[in-house]
């Protein structure tokens, strides 16, 4: 008996084929990520308490989409619990094993690289694996900026803001060799020792200086050379170390918010300048150039021998619910910009808003030293500062309590 195929039922045959070749196609090209949605599946081996460390500066976001995800997640008996800190602090129970953490969120991703490094050489194991997405993710970003008034910003954002001149031009405000018509100059930063901020700006600091003094063999050479260090005196002049300061970016922020003139600028996070300058026309931004970007990151401890399997579940499959357009979308509702470009969102339309108080849609980036070197400089910061009484009690009560840990 001939078979006959009616054109139908050959057009038919045909679709199914190309049906088929198109699912063969999808899953060579999208293997990797089915393998991560089949590990982390909710409905199967997760659960447990999900120890969170990181900086105040998520806070908004991450408290907002923590209770969303234990909520969403609340039968599996999964829940996330965050605990905000210094990223030191969190750095130094990490490796003193004071806390069961599973996931961790730096304020910046000098940190990771720092931790990871530490673990290898002294467990001889990997604690996380940057190159797996499911383990590690840049979510959000902020740069560095000064946060100034409009009447002092004519005369500081051409000297701070000039390209390659910034960190020259603060040391010769710092010095008294450029004259201010208000008067005497004085800033502020956060302690280094204490901040992700000042460990920031110490970071811009020996880049600018590295790149102008290639005699000096590397950043290694440079935090430990007297020409860097009379450098640092010569910034730290007119520096304005005080209690707020010493304390961390959050009260410094509200040091200055809350008297103006202490300060002629301070150094901040753009997010926190950005939803203060929405409130208040009278503040205005300055973008060093380069400056810092500190990138929101947060990485999931899957090496962890004090993690249960379904713990390590549970911390991937949140930071899944993280990188999904409505966790972004509310992520940049507090003032961050998206780590990536993500269809519809953006915080261009916030920016443009205060534009003529300085804030910019783009900026010029730096590449940052390591972690090694700009720790080591935060020690020499720390001594060469000659701290107020109030400030030099503050210090010494911290130093105890570290001992007693």
């Amino acid at each position: 008996m001939e078979l006959r195929v009616k054109p139908l039922g050959i057009i038919t045959i045909l679709a199914l084929i190309g049906i088929a070749v198109g699912i063969a196609w999808a899953v060579s090209n999208n293997l990797g990520k089915q393998q991560i949605a089949n590990e982390i599946r909710p409905d199967e081996g997760i659960g447990g308490e999900i120890l969170f460390a990181t900086s105040k500066t998520k806070k908004d976001w991450l408290d907002e989409q923590s209770e969303l995800f234990n909520q969403q997640y609340a039968d599996k008996k999964v829940k996330v619990v965050i605990e905000y800190g210094e990223t030191r602090d969190s750095y130094q129970d990490i490796i003193n094993g004071k806390k069961n953490v599973a996931l961790w969120g730096p304020s910046s991703t000098a940190w990771i690289g720092a931790l990871g490094n530490y673990w290898q050489t002294n467990k001889g194991k990997q604690l996380f694996d940057t190159a797996k997405p499911e383990e590690y993710k840049i979510y959000l970003k902020t740069p560095m900026v000064l946060l100034t008034t409009k009447d002092k910003v004519p005369h500081l954002r051409p000297l701070l803001a000039a390209n390659g001149k910034t960190w020259d031009n603060l040391h010769d405000l710092s010095t008294g060799k450029i004259p201010c018509p208000w008067g005497k100059f004085k800033y502020s930063y956060a302690d280094p020792i204490n901040a992700g901020s000042g460990f920031m700006m110490l970071s811009m600091l020996i880049t600018d200086f590295t790149s102008k003094h290639p005699e000096i063999k590397g950043t290694d050479a440079v935090v430990n050379s007297k020409a860097f260090a009379e450098h640092m005196k010569g910034l730290n002049t007119s520096y304005v170390y005080d209690e707020p300061a010493f304390k961390g970016s959050t009260d410094l922020l509200k040091s200055f918010l809350a008297d103006p003139s202490k300060y002629d600028f301070i150094l901040t996070y753009e997010s926190n300048a950005l939803k203060e300058s929405l409130k208040n026309p009278q503040l205005a931004v300055i973008y060093p150039n380069p400056t810092a970007t500190t990138d929101m990151s947060i990485v999931a401890f899957t090496g962890a021998e004090w993690l249960s399997p379904e713990q390590k579940k549970g911390a991937k499959l949140f930071m899944q619910f993280l990188s999904e357009k409505k966790a972004t979308e509310a992520g940049v509702k507090t003032a961050f910009r998206t780590a990536n470009p993500v269809p519809g969102v953006s915080l261009n339309p916030e920016l443009k808003k205060v534009a003529a108080q300085g804030f910019q849609e783009s900026f010029t980036a730096s590449e940052l030293p390591s972690y090694e070197p700009v720790n080591q400089a935060a020690a020499n910061w720390r001594q060469m500062m000659k701290p107020s009484p109030a400030v030099a009690a503050l210090i010494k009560a911290k130093d105890e309590k570290e001992v007693k840990k």
